[in-house]
């Protein structure tokens, strides 16, 4: 990969975090994003499904500093998330 398309500001979009399985996933992108360097703190909490999807990407690319890619904790939330963009 050519080093000026590397991503230094990944989002992740949780699912809800009363669910084992999504905060299983929220560990998982935070204990991964540590280990390569880079910040596990561009976190949003989602609902699994798409309007969370779509209500997420909005306040990613609304921060001041937006992340350069996002991933999603599951296929609902990625499909809002290409919806909206």
């Amino acid at each position: 990969m050519c080093p000026r398309h590397q991503h230094t500001r990944i989002a992740f979009i949780a699912g809800p975090q009363h669910l084992r399985s999504a905060k299983a996933r929220r560990q998982a992108f935070e204990a991964s994003m540590k280990e390569i360097g880079l910040s596990p703190d561009l976190v949003v909490i989602g609902n699994h499904r798409v309007e969370g999807g779509m209500n997420a990407l909005l306040e990613l690319v609304n921060r001041s500093n937006p992340p350069t890619a996002v991933l999603c904790s599951n296929d609902m939330t990625a499909i809002g998330v290409l919806r909206e963009a």
